[in-house]
């Protein structure tokens, strides 16, 4: 199977649990995932643990979007 699989991750204030979410992701046997990750305007460290993590992405494709938040 070669299908991409597009995993979508959003978050809001989830500095206590953004890590394992990602971490869990890095973590899956199928590799062919397209990984997308959006940080609706935190105030927490959210941002700087997303971007930290985000390095060591396996995947080839991998965004991060950050913005005011839009609720």
């Amino acid at each position: 199977m070669n299908n991409k699989v597009s995993v979508v991750v959003t978050c809001y204030n989830h500095e206590k649990y953004i890590a394992k979410c990602i971490k869990s992701i890095f973590e899956q046997t199928y590799q062919n995932i397209e990984l997308i990750v959006f940080n609706d305007g935190s105030t927490d460290r959210s941002g700087d643990i997303i971007s930290s993590l985000l390095l060591e992405s396996p995947f080839k494709e991998t965004k991060y979007f950050s913005g005011a938040n839009q609720g």
